[in-house]
């Protein structure tokens, strides 16, 4: 009986079996998967606290959102907070100068040095020591004061360096910003949620209902429209004809661009006798000195061509 329950337990066992134990790559998968939404979850939680998190659909293009928000944000505060290590090591350094002052033989020497110089010369001095402590660069003796081109180059590495630094931070802060309202946006609990009047949020299903209605309106009022214009047509071809017909109107309209091209012919007639004298005589007097001027060119046009040929 033994031996008989034994097949009978390795087939249950291996129909309990799921599809990612059957399939070592799917279960990686999801493990993986599952890792990200904990970590995604987690951060969640912890930025939006005390607010809890809305509930919101997971899919594979929500969780990459959320993990590209996270690391920019992650990436964000990490950068902050070395500034402000840096910011923070800057002050040390100015205290350590400050120490460095109050000290005997500090105070001896920057006596010493102050007696012989200007006040335009030591005030120069002074906004040259800030500039050196707070840009981070470690106290030496006095003969780094003489040594003006590595001063130059110091301050343009570090003029450049914090212009980029500061670059990047307005950057991520700014993708940042985006990537929350996107995300904000893509989290929102999909049922609908009454506004503060208490008026239904419009959603794209009533959005769509309410666009229908109205075509549905509209189609109704122009088909009411369609069969008054109907009616009236009807009408006004059962009624007898008062005035003119169309067929009048046409067989004149017609008459009238005939009369338009004759008119048009005329007016090209007689802007050829532009320039002639007003009077009938002295018109045709001017004609037949054009003529007679016509005929002599011509006469003269045979000579040219006489002599032409017989040369």
């Amino acid at each position: 009986m033994a031996g008989e329950a034994s097949p009978q337990a390795s087939g249950l066992a291996a129909g309990q079996l799921t599809e990612l134990d059957l399939s070592p790559s799917k279960a990686r998968a999801h493990a993986t998967t599952t890792h990200a939404w904990s970590q995604v979850m987690s951060w969640l939680r912890e930025t939006m606290n005390p607010t809890p998190v809305p509930q919101f659909e997971r899919n594979a293009e929500t969780l990459a959102y959320l993990q590209t928000l996270m690391h920019a944000n992650l990436a964000a505060n990490s950068a902050r907070k070395g500034l402000h290590e840096r910011q923070s090591s800057q002050v040390q350094a100015y205290e350590n100068y400050r120490a460095a002052l109050e000290s005997d033989a500090g105070v001896q020497m920057l006596q010493a040095v102050e007696s012989h110089l200007s006040d335009q010369s030591a005030s120069a001095l002074d906004s040259l020591s800030k500039v050196w402590v707070l840009l981070g660069q470690p106290l030496r003796g006095p003969e780094w004061a003489t040594d003006l081109e590595d001063l130059e180059k110091v301050l343009d590495n570090a003029i450049l360096r914090l212009s980029a630094e500061t670059f990047q931070l307005e950057h991520l802060v700014r993708d940042l910003s985006l990537r929350k309202a996107d995300i904000d946006y893509r989290i929102s609990p999909a049922e609908v949620r009454e506004a503060d009047d208490g008026a239904e949020v419009d959603t794209d299903a009533a959005l769509r209902r309410r666009q229908i209605a109205q075509f549905t309106s509209q189609t109704k009022h122009l088909a009411l429209k369609l069969a008054e214009y109907d009616q009236r047509l009807d009408t006004m071809s059962k009624e007898p004809q008062r005035g003119p017909g169309l067929q009048y109107l046409r067989k004149r309209q017609k008459e009238l661009q005939e009369m338009q091209k004759a008119v048009k012919s005329l007016e090209k007639e007689l802007s050829e006798y532009h320039g002639l004298p007003p009077d009938v005589e002295a018109s045709r007097a001017e004609v037949r000195r054009a003529q007679s001027e016509l005929e002599t060119l011509k006469r003269r046009r045979e000579e040219m061509l006489s002599e032409m040929t017989g040369s």
